[in-house]
């Protein structure tokens, strides 16, 4: 069974660690961060994604991982919790909605901000849906190497392999402005300078940062 402390821990790191106005292309995880591997968010939005947090959960040795949308983060039913027995179909259930898919009411159509975080909190992932871009962060390169097949699971790469293989359309060069390309390889390049970035506009597809 999963302790509801070991939740709420997990709740408490997603707020510590991810800002209300902290958005792509700045650094959204601060100096704490360590090497970061960028994917198509859509890949975060599958049944199979909870295969990929259960990996990352066993490797950390944590209890729960709270996967949440971050900008109705207050709203409980925008919270989902992981644990060891967590299936496929209850997240699938969670990303259709209630309604079975006809409304699109579930996560699979909602154009936010999500977080992802152990109780643990040596790891983390950022999803922005409506840019198609997603994050997962180490706090080591130690646990990110043995982290390595969820790596691979979520077909992610670093930064500079993301944009020069154009992993996905998200970071090809017709559907990632140029400024975003620079600004991501500033902030989360391998010799980046880490810096705390500003403000975003939620509406807008692209904002210069």
């Amino acid at each position: 069974m999963t302790d509801r402390g070991d939740c709420a821990a997990a709740m408490r790191n997603l707020r510590t660690v991810f800002k209300p106005n902290l958005a792509f292309p700045a650094d959204v995880f601060g100096s704490d961060w360590g090497d970061a591997y960028f994917f198509d968010s859509d890949w975060m939005f599958e049944g199979p994604a909870v295969t990929v947090l259960k990996n990352l959960m066993s490797v950390e040795d944590a209890t729960c991982v709270c996967f949440a949308n971050l900008d109705r983060l207050e709203e409980e039913e925008h919270q989902f919790y992981v644990h060891s027995e967590t299936t496929d179909a209850e997240f699938e259930k969670l990303l259709v909605g209630e309604d079975g898919g006809g409304l699109g009411l579930g996560w699979h159509a909602a154009m936010d901000r999500f977080g992802c975080i152990s109780d643990r909190g040596e790891w983390c992932i950022y999803c922005e849906r409506h840019n198609d871009i997603a994050v997962l962060a180490f706090r080591s390169s130690e646990l990110a190497k043995l982290c390595s097949p969820a790596v691979r699971a979520l077909k992610a790469a670093s930064i500079e392999e993301a944009l020069a293989q154009s992993i996905s359309w998200a970071f090809s060069s017709r559907g990632l402005p140029e400024h975003w390309r620079q600004a991501l390889l500033r902030h989360y390049g391998s010799k980046r300078q880490r810096v705390l970035g500003g403000g975003f506009g939620r509406n807008r597809r692209w904002t210069t940062n």
